[in-house]
């Protein structure tokens, strides 16, 4: 696994967000990266996944949301009600010979989160790509909202997308959300990239500051 350093600021918060050294931080998002790429996960998931882990928790698995209200917990914020979809999720996806998971032994374990997190990221991201074609979402990328989606609860069936649409206009664009997200995401995906291309042995070349099919919106659909 990677012992990269990465350029990024845990963001803190209530309930234990961003409380975690360097050391802890770089470790999640290298031990994450290692397991989605073995996953088959996209760049684009993958930088979703983990701008999704900073500003739902700061990178601490042990981020608990202390509103009574909530019952979210660890890395991606799941709450009680879809964390154990989730993990259910998982374990019909698994690859062949990794076991499987148990929702309530696995709450708090690192390595099971960033596990379960990787199809549910999968599931996540291409229900964005459907609802990308909703004219109530004009404006707003694939990967926003599939944060939209995360954060609201993709399991949700009943006005998904409207629910979707009140927290990117709300919240997500007003608050330090966006800007929080859209670095980090930037930060993963350019890396991503110029790992992609050195390993071509190519050069990169990159004039937007926006990396990424999933954070820019592409003229007539283009993906």
């Amino acid at each position: 696994m990677s012992s990269k350093e990465w350029d990024i600021t845990p963001k803190e918060g209530p309930g234990g967000a961003g409380d975690v050294t360097e050391e802890e931080k770089n470790s999640i998002i290298n031990k994450a990266i290692s397991k989605w790429k073995e996953m088959g996960l996209s760049m684009e998931e993958i930088a979703l996944g983990i701008a999704t882990m900073n500003v739902e928790s700061g990178f601490n698995p042990l981020a608990e949301n202390p509103d009574p209200k909530s019952s979210a917990k660890g890395l991606g914020q799941f709450n009680d009600l879809t964390w154990p979809d989730a993990v259910k999720y998982y374990n019909r996806h698994r690859a062949k010979g990794e076991p499987k998971i148990d929702p309530d032994s696995s709450r708090w374990d690192t390595d099971d989160q960033i596990k379960v997190m990787g199809p549910w990221l999968e599931h996540v991201y291409h229900e964005a790509v459907k609802y990308s074609l909703d004219p109530r979402l004009a404006g707003y990328s694939i990967s926003e909202i599939a944060y939209g989606l995360w954060h609201e609860g993709v399991s949700k069936t009943n006005d998904k997308v409207d629910k979707v649409k009140k927290f990117l206009d709300g919240d997500f664009s007003k608050t330090w959300i966006k800007e929080s997200f859209k670095d980090t995401y930037n930060t993963v995906w350019g890396d991503q990239l110029t790992e992609q291309d050195d390993a071509a042995d190519g050069t990169l070349e990159q004039d937007d500051e926006d990396y990424g099919r999933g954070w820019r919106v592409e003229p007539d659909g283009d993906e």
